[in-house]
């Protein structure tokens, strides 16, 4: 159980790490498609190429926001213009403490939660930085001491993952189930070969040798201590079967002797 446990929660993590790097991969490709039309302020374009990966199986939201902390776009209409949320890995992105880096990692950037129908996301938030090309465009100019322009923000559903990881965690219960029946199977079968079956031997033996039947031995040829038992006791049946026919030889030779006595006498 505890290496099942340990097994399905590091698969967990290799897939989340699998869905960050793709989360990370699909914001990179958005922000470079888009740039051109950053550079001329063609926000309009930029807004609908957004809005069309955002239509892709799999993805649950998009997000532009600018440097303040307002949705510039969102797939999520009813959001945009709003401040975004305080608490939200953008925002700090967008406003880096002294202890945070600019470029994290993916799995640090990224932040896992469930909707409120339940559903599992994967939220990622990737700076859009400023680039030479952005603080010396004539069109569209920048100051080159501003760092980041803004956060682009995707949402992902982790559904397809946590089907996957259901299908691995039933499997692998299954499997486990069934080494668990296979082993106790054949630590059965090797407790009634080496103990059950020798010692059933043993008490048959020793009832037979309890009612008389002093020609009897039983044949254990195993090695181990119900073998040497069985031998204790092949031998011990075979001296009481001496002493037995000792004793009905002396029965018999005083029984002739007592015979012998009487026709003397006569």
């Amino acid at each position: 159980a505890l290496f099942a446990y340990v097994n399905i929660k590091e698969l967990r993590h290799l897939f989340l790490e699998e869905a960050a790097t793709n989360t990370d991969k699909l914001s990179e490709t958005i922000i470079k498609t888009t740039h051109y039309q950053m550079l001329i302020n063609d926000l309009p374009r930029v807004f609908e190429m957004i809005r069309e990966v955002g239509t892709q199986e799999g993805i649950n939201q998009i997000r532009l926001i600018a440097k303040s902390g307002r949705i510039i776009f969102s797939t999520n209409e009813n959001e945009i213009g709003f401040p975004l949320d305080k608490d939200a890995d953008a925002r700090n992105l967008i406003n880096p403490g002294p202890k945070q880096p600019l470029k994290s990692a993916n799995m640090s950037r990224s932040r896992i939660y469930n909707d409120k129908s339940g559903k599992p996301l994967m939220g990622l938030a990737k700076a859009i930085y400023n680039e030479e090309s952005c603080y010396t465009s004539k069109c569209h100019f920048h100051p080159d001491d501003i760092r980041v322009l803004g956060v682009l923000d995707v949402t992902v559903s982790l559904d397809k993952m946590q089907t996957q990881l259901a299908s691995y965690r039933n499997r692998f219960i299954t499997m486990t189930v069934f080494l668990l029946i296979l082993v106790w199977g054949g630590i059965t079968l090797c407790m009634q070969r080496i103990v059950n079956i020798p010692l059933q031997q043993l008490l048959q033996h020793a009832r037979e040798v309890g009612s008389g039947k002093l020609d009897t031995s039983v044949h254990i040829e195993s090695h181990d201590e119900m073998g040497t038992l069985a031998g204790v006791m092949n031998e011990m049946t075979m001296g009481l079967k001496k002493s037995h026919d000792q004793l009905e030889e002396w029965g018999r030779t005083l029984e002739k002797k007592v015979v012998e006595d009487r026709k003397a006498h006569v």
